[in-house]
């Protein structure tokens, strides 16, 4: 790192300071597992589209899929991972009093750029490598960031005791990376504070009375997941032979490459934020109290899209009418048309191209799109006690009040089956369907069919420290309280109809209230392979089919999502649980000291009841509480 400082105390400059930084990082690591097999299967390392057939290795060590081995084997793998990021930052401050007033204007820009010098995930012998896909770490483009800021803070004197403090500021955020579709992105985030404070004087029972109010916008740009999306595969089976002499069955799939696919229509998420509070100083304790809110809009959501295709599938049963004994059959496949073409090793027979049937089915891709606002507010408090002189012991309570809701209504297509199940016909199934609302609340995993479309939650924590300070010894002793006193949540659904047993398919409106109760969703629309752009309404056809069409009823009933348990949407209130961490600090000398920690050192394992089920749980290995662990650190200071 570099930095550099200039005090210039210009009319138009005060001061200007310049960071650059470097940052390397070689992080790899190393994968074992014994491995074994009792007969030959695929693994496929394709990279692109269309046909494929696997090979003995020693034939073909670099084939797209390889023939893996029988018995047992040790597998060793590697991630590869080397982080290189520059930044280079500019700040520069200009600081003016002229009567009553002081102004401070800060401006500055900074650049970040960050890549990745690793090769990813590889294995150490390809002929045992599993189905795995090479993704080079070093061939993806840098991540490159520009920031522009400006803030100006104007502090105004009223009097000896009262002044007001107005700050505005404003960032501009630049996110290039080559080769994405969104091209160059940016954002403005702009905001505003206001302090107003009051001073009594010491003598008086409150010292202090200070006010804060603050507005906010904060756009959050896409990921590089999203604005240079990874290759994903979907490998189908194309064709499987009968087994050799050698217990080897020879395998071909087609592979379908995809991407996300860019949306021109993608907004970039943004949050509205603002915040009051109120500090205090008095005689006996110092009190912040805070309240804030914040909603988001244009949260981005994955979904999946579908597009009929059509690939061929040779089945054992064509093998038949090669009429090549089995111990000579050599297969290929053509890497564009899928046909299959078996000769004979000893060059008795011909080869025989073999039959096919035509399979339908869809091939997906990930799009990025923005679902609905979702809101969070709470209430934040810290009360810290002046120290108790006689016992030479600090008391800070502190806690807070936090509630989050998020109901999503964006249509987006699911196949809650899977592609691979088969419809009545016997056919791989064919039906699409469009649900309202989604639960993920994250790019890193796609939105699918579910009971709910959304959540509500609350909780409030209180946590009391103590803190003992022994001069004589140089010791410091600190006591951590921590509970929650109040723990909700609830999933909701918003299109759901209430059923009596796990097998019916036509109920009741839910109305958001009735509990221990199976609830099932309908998709709002459907489309065939046939018509994939025609949308049907799918409440009218399932009750139409029920009646007229039984083949396609039973087909439909498969887009139908319901609760897994009665108790799925039922409230969930937990009760109050705590735990406790403990700190000792001994100083020895002035360079050196000591420390020992325990967190949950009671290792509590008080229930916890649920509301929701109606049980009671353990807090050990719940996530409520942290594990019980304890440790000593050692400070030198030089």
């Amino acid at each position: 790192n570099v930095r550099l400082d200039w005090l210039l105390n210009k009319s138009w400059i005060t001061n200007l300071n310049f960071t650059a930084a470097f940052t390397y990082a070689d992080k790899r690591s190393e994968s074992y597992s014994n491995e074994s097999s009792s007969s030959t299967q695929p693994y496929i390392h394709t990279l692109t589209e269309g046909y494929n057939i696997a090979e003995d290795y020693d034939k073909n060590p670099s084939a797209n899929i390889i023939l893996g081995p029988t018995g047992y084997w040790y597998l060793r793998g590697f991630g590869d991972s080397k982080p290189l990021t520059y930044s280079l930052k500019l700040k520069a401050n200009w600081n003016k009093s002229f009567g009553k007033f002081r102004n401070r204007l800060l401006v500055g820009a900074e650049w970040t750029s960050s890549r990745n010098k690793g090769k990813g995930t590889y294995y150490e012998n390809m002929r045992y490598a599993p189905t795995w896909r090479e993704y080079r770490f070093d061939a993806l483009p840098a991540l490159n960031n520009m920031a522009l800021y400006a803030e100006d803070k104007l502090s105004m004197t009223i009097n000896t005791k009262q002044n007001i403090e107005l700050t505005a500021g404003v960032r501009e955020d630049i996110t290039s990376i080559s080769g994405s579709e969104y091209g160059t992105v940016g954002s403005l985030s702009p905001r505003l504070n206001m302090r107003y404070m009051l001073r009594f004087g010491q003598e008086s029972w409150v010292n202090s009375l200070s006010l804060h109010s603050g507005w906010g916008k904060s756009v959050k740009l896409p990921s590089f997941q999203v604005l240079y999306p990874s290759p994903s595969y979907r490998d189908m089976l194309a064709f499987s032979s009968t087994s050799d002499a050698n217990n080897r069955s020879y395998y071909a799939y087609y592979t379908h490459p995809s991407k996300a696919r860019y949306n021109a229509d993608l907004k970039w998420q943004y949050a509205n934020q603002w915040d009051l509070g109120v500090e205090l100083r008095t005689k006996i304790a110092d009190i912040n109290l805070s309240f804030f809110h914040s909603k988001t809009f244009n949260p981005y959501m994955a979904t999946n899209t579908y597009a009929p295709f059509t690939y061929k599938y040779t089945s054992p049963a064509k093998l038949q009418a090669s009429g090549i004994n089995v111990a000579n059959r050599l297969f290929t496949i053509d890497p564009q048309t899928g046909i299959v073409t078996v000769s004979d090793a000893s060059g008795v027979k011909t080869p025989v191209a073999l039959g096919y049937d035509e399979r339908n089915t869809y091939v997906t891709n990930t799009k990025y799109v923005n679902a609905d606002p979702l809101s969070r507010y709470g209430l934040e408090w810290i009360v810290d006690f002046k120290q108790i002189k006689a016992l030479r012991t600090q008391v800070r309570v502190d806690g807070k009040y936090y509630h989050y809701k998020a109901q999503d209504e964006t249509l987006f297509a699911d196949v809650p089956v899977g592609l691979n199940t088969r419809q009545s016909d016997g056919k791989l199934y064919q039906y699409i369907g469009y649900y309202r609302g989604g639960a993920a609340s994250s790019t890193n995993y796609t939105a699918d069919a579910s009971a709910s479309n959304g959540s509500v939650s609350g909780q409030v924590d209180m946590n009391v420290t103590l803190t003992t300070h022994i001069p004589k010894i140089r010791l410091i002793v600190a006591l951590r309280l921590e509970s929650s006193l109040y723990t909700y949540s609830r999933a909701t659904s918003s299109r759901g109809y209430v059923v009596n047993s796990g097998n019916e398919y036509f109920g009741e409106v839910y109305n958001g209230k009735t509990e221990n109760q199976t609830v099932i969703v309908y998709p709002e629309y459907y489309s065939t392979w046939d018509a994939p752009e025609t949308l049907v309404p799918f409440a009218e056809k399932l009750r139409w089919a029920a009646t007229n069409d039984r083949g396609l009823y039973n087909d439909l009933a498969q887009l139908v999502v319901r609760t897994n348990y009665p108790y799925t949407l039922n409230p969930n209130k937990l009760s109050a649980f705590w735990s406790a961490n403990l700190s000792v600090t001994k100083e020895i000398g002035k360079h050196v000291s000591i420390s020992f920690y325990a967190n949950n050192f009671f290792n509590t394992l008080a229930q916890i009841h649920s509301t929701q089920t109606g049980l009671e749980t353990s807090l050990f290995g719940s996530g409520y509480v942290p594990s019980f662990y304890y440790g000593l650190s050692l400070r030198l200071k030089i």
